[in-house]
C-alpha cells in the first residue's frame, strides 16, 4: 500500500513538473526575451487551457490501457519537454511547450485515480489519495531547488531533470506492474454510497463537481498568483517576506490534507465540501480586512486558507473515485479536470479585472464568493436527488471488501 501511494505521488510531482519549472526559470531569462515576468502568466494560462481541453482525451487514454504504458509515456514525454526548454527562443516555442505540458498535466489525475480505484482497497484510499495530492506541492518544492542550487547553469538543472525523468520511466516499467495487483472482489459498480433508487448506484455527482471544481479551483488559483504580490504591494513586504506567504499557504494545505481526508471516516465527504468551502470563503475576509486590521489578520488568513481551500481539494478526488465504475474512472476523473484547469485559466484573469475596479483588497471577494458558488452547486445537487446524504466511507461499503487488500 505504501509503495503504491508513493508511485501516485511521484506520478503526479511529474505531471505538474513543467509547471512549475517554467515559472521557476524566469529569472535566469533576459527580460526582452520571450519568457518573462509578463509572459510567465500567458504561458501558465495557454497549458491549464490546454490540459482542460486535452483532459477528455486523456481520460480515454486511462480507461483504454494499462497504467504501467501510460505512467512510462507521461515520464518519457515530460522528460523530453525539459531537454527542450534550454533551448527555446521564440513565443510560439513557450506555446508549443505549454500545450504539451499541459496535455499531459491532464493525464497524471486520472492516471492515478484509476490505479488508486483498481488497486487499493476502499478504506484506505482516502488515505492514498490525500497521498497523492502533495505530489503537484512536492513538484513546486523540487522544481525550486533544483534550479535553485543550480547556480546560474540552469540549462544543467532542466536536462539533469529530464534524465531523471528517463530514469524513473524505467523503474515505473520494470517495477510498477509487481505493486499492481487487483483487490479481490472489487465491485464493477460506483460505490459513492449515494442510490437514485434502491439498488441502483448514482454517479451523477460527478457532472455537479465539474462547476464545483471551477469555482474552487479558481479560487486556489487565485491565492497562488495574487497573495506574494499582495504581501509586497500592499502590505509593503519586503520581497522574501512575501514569498513566505505563499509557503505558509503550502504548508498549511499538507496540515489541511491530513484533517479533511482524516475526517472521510465521520463525515460524507459531500457534507465536508460544503463545510470547507464556507470556512475558506469566510477567510478571504481576512485578506480583505488585512490592510486596515493590521498584518496578524493577514497571517491568520493565510493558515485557514490553507487548511480549507487548498486542504479540502483531495476530497474530490476521494469522491469521483468512489462514484465512478472502474471502466469509467478515467473519463469521469478527466471530467473534474475540465472544471478544475477551467477554473485555474480563468479565475486569475478575472480577478484582474475586478481588481481595476474594486481596489486589489476589495477583489479578495472573488475568492470568498466563489466558494460560495461551489456551496450553491452541491446544495443544487442534493436538492436534485433529493435523497439521504453520503454515509461516511468505511461504514456502508466495507461490508462488501471485506477481507481484500492491495
Amino acid at each position: 500500500m505504501l509503495f503504491i501511494a508513493i508511485a501516485v505521488t511521484v506520478v503526479m510531482l511529474v505531471g505538474t513538473f513543467p509547471e512549475y519549472a517554467l515559472g521557476t526559470v524566469v529569472p535566469f531569462m533576459d527580460r526582452g526575451g520571450p519568457l518573462n515576468a509578463g509572459t510567465v502568466g500567458i504561458y501558465t494560462s495557454i497549458m491549464f487551457l490546454a490540459a482542460g481541453l486535452m483532459s477528455l482525451i486523456m481520460g480515454k487514454l486511462v480507461d483504454t490501457y494499462p497504467p504501467v504504458p501510460l505512467c512510462v509515456l507521461l515520464f518519457v514525454t515530460v522528460g523530453c519537454v525539459m531537454i527542450t526548454l534550454p533551448s527555446l527562443s521564440t513565443s510560439a516555442h513557450f506555446v508549443l511547450f505549454s500545450v504539451v505540458g499541459g496535455g499531459f498535466l491532464a493525464l497524471s489525475n486520472p492516471l492515478t485515480n484509476r490505479i488508486i480505484r483498481l488497486h487499493v482497497h476502499l478504506k484506505s484510499r482516502p488515505w492514498v489519495v490525500g497521498w497523492k495530492s502533495v505530489g503537484p506541492q512536492l513538484g513546486a518544492l523540487v522544481a525550486g531547488l533544483v534550479y535553485a542550487l543550480s547556480g546560474s547553469g540552469w540549462r544543467e538543472a532542466s536536462y539533469g531533470s529530464a534524465m531523471a525523468f528517463f530514469v524513473l520511466a524505467g523503474v515505473f516499467g520494470v517495477g510498477l506492474g509487481y505493486l499492481l495487483k487487483p483487490i479481490v472482489g472489487v465491485p464493477s459498480e460506483p460505490r459513492v454510497g449515494v442510490q437514485a433508487r434502491p439498488g441502483k448506484p448514482d454517479n451523477s455527482v460527478v457532472y455537479w463537481l465539474i462547476p464545483f471544481s471551477f469555482f474552487t479551483s479558481g479560487a486556489i488559483a487565485t491565492v497562488g498568483a495574487y497573495v506574494p504580490v499582495f504581501a509586497h504591494e500592499i502590505l509593503a513586504f519586503e520581497p522574501g517576506r512575501a514569498g513566505v506567504a505563499a509557503a505558509v499557504v503550502a504548508l498549511a494545505s499538507i496540515f489541511g490534507r491530513a484533517i479533511w481526508i482524516g475526517a472521510c471516516r465521520w463525515a460524507p465527504p459531500i457534507r465536508l465540501l460544503m463545510i470547507g468551502s464556507l470556512l475558506a470563503s469566510l477567510s478571504a475576509t481576512g485578506l480583505i480586512a488585512a490592510p486596515f486590521v493590521g498584518e496578524w489578520v493577514f497571517w491568520l488568513s493565510l493558515v485557514a486558507i490553507g487548511l480549507t481551500a487548498m486542504g479540502m481539494s483531495p476530497l474530490v478526488q476521494v469522491i469521483v473515485i468512489e462514484a465512478s465504475s472502474p471502466a469509467r474512472i478515467g473519463r469521469s476523473s478527466a471530467l473534474i479536470g475540465v472544471g478544475m484547469y477551467g477554473g485555474f485559466a480563468f479565475q486569475p484573469v478575472f480577478m484582474a479585472q475586478v481588481m481595476k475596479l474594486v481596489g486589489f483588497a476589495n477583489s479578495w471577494a472573488v475568492m470568498g464568493v466563489s466558494n460560495l458558488l461551489g456551496i450553491a452547486v452541491l446544495a443544487l445537487y442534493g436538492w436534485s436527488r433529493n435523497r439521504a446524504p453520503i454515509p461516511p466511507f468505511g461504514d456502508q461499503h466495507a461490508s462488501s471488501e471485506a477481507g481484500t487488500g492491495s
